[in-house]
């Protein structure tokens, strides 16, 4: 005794204060690969869905197509000029107008599709589109024809439906029906289109019809021919430019303009990352922190195994085995969150893709491999040094 504090007890509480201090890293580390694995799986399950969103079949072409938006009255006016003179470029396969593009439809009305149940009124949306819009993006019909030229009564005005409106219709001969349009027009329905997608996949495919009128427009759609598109935008510009010289010349593609609504979750993909990356960092400093001091804690015990024979492979095996421990069980915590988090998330989209295990596994064995490396540095220089010293060590 010295001081009047026996060695045991200063012994022990040194032992307990190191106790606590392990636990409390071993808990740090759990949390921060818990969070790590989460991440990484959001991460890569939130860009798979987008991968899914960009080549799933809305019911439309979205390639190779020049989108203009249309504020000036007199290009309304001189269209089938302009129209005309877009296509003398080689590169032009196609112009058509409409109110509306198709993936963003957000005009709507409310009436009785059915004469027999008046009293049962249903929303439909709305689009006003050419003679060629139907065509250029490759919407297809399904009964009855497309408009065309040469039916002189399609200029007095006929609407095509999609079957969603013939089932919220009841219709079972769509063919013979007559539409009214919201500002009033009167027409037949003389097609029916397969159901697209009006709006992005977040949404539901809605009850549609499309009014023939050329001239109500506020979009000019040209379909190129994607070899050399600056001269193709060159010959629009000029042509915009000859019709139009009181406004600039703004163009889109119309496949910018179907990701836009979808850049949301492309830095929801970003955030994620950028966390992701700085939870590794975080996690591996305090794994190299954690096995720092294990190491320390064993030093005598590694010099005896070494004297008794054991490799330095085998003795950073073992000390490696600890830690490898604490990532599954991270796993453990890690896969439940990921997969009822990322479930919730894609429940804003209709159309969704399958959570795919195999990212599961990937972020796994990514944050293994980076705790194995981690560790096994400390551990073979520990292994490595002499056994006399690490016997001697207090």
């Amino acid at each position: 005794m010295q001081g009047g504090i026996p060695h045991s007890t200063v012994l022990k509480g040194v032992f307990a204060t190191g106790e606590k201090a392990r636990k409390l890293r071993n808990m740090l580390v759990l949390f921060q690969f818990s969070v790590t694995i989460t991440l990484f799986i959001c991460t890569l399950t939130i860009n798979n869905q987008l991968d899914f969103v960009n080549s799933y079949d809305v019911g439309y072409s979205k390639d190779d197509t020049i989108v203009l938006k249309i504020r000036d009255k007199a290009v309304r006016r001189d269209i089938n000029a302009i129209k005309t003179e877009l296509q003398q470029h080689p590169n032009v396969m196609g112009v058509a107008t409409s109110g509306r593009l198709p993936n963003d439809i957000d005009g709507f009305t409310s009436r009785a599709l059915n004469p027999s149940l008046p009293d049962q009124e249903t929303t439909i949306y709305y689009n006003t589109a050419d003679y060629d819009f139907v065509d250029l993006y490759d919407i297809q019909i399904t009964a009855g024809r497309n408009f065309s030229r040469e039916f002189a009564s399609d200029k007095q005005g006929v609407f095509l439906v999609n079957e969603a409106a013939v089932r919220a219709g009841a219709w079972t001969s769509p063919l013979e029906q007559t539409m009214t349009h919201w500002s009033g027009e009167t027409g037949k329905v003389v097609g029916v289109m397969k159901d697209f997608h009006l709006r992005s996949l977040h949404s539901q495919i809605e009850p549609l019809y499309i009014f023939l009128a050329p001239k109500k427009f506020s979009y000019i759609s040209i379909k190129v021919n994607p070899v050399n598109i600056p001269d193709t935008l060159n010959h629009v510009r000029t042509v915009m430019s000859e019709f139009s010289p009181n406004y600039p010349f703004e163009y889109s593609f119309f496949d910018e303009e179907f990701t836009r609504v979808y850049h949301p979750e492309q830095r929801m993909v970003n955030i994620f990352s950028a966390f992701a990356i700085l939870a590794i960092i975080v996690a591996g400093l305090g794994l190299f922190g954690l096995s720092s001091f294990t190491v320390q804690q064993k030093t005598r015990e590694i010099g005896i195994r070494k004297v008794m024979g054991a490799s330095v492979g085998r003795i950073t095996i073992l000390l490696s085995l600890e830690f490898v421990y604490w990532v599954l069980l991270s796993n453990l915590i890690a896969w439940p969150l990921a997969f009822l988090a990322m479930d919730r998330w894609l429940q804003n989209f209709v159309q969704q893709a399958n959570q795919n295990p195999t990212y599961f596994l990937l972020a796994a064995v990514a944050v293994l491999v980076i705790a194995i490396l981690t560790v096994s540095v400390l551990s073979i220089r520990a292994a490595s040094a002499s056994p006399i010293k690490a016997l001697r060590y207090e």
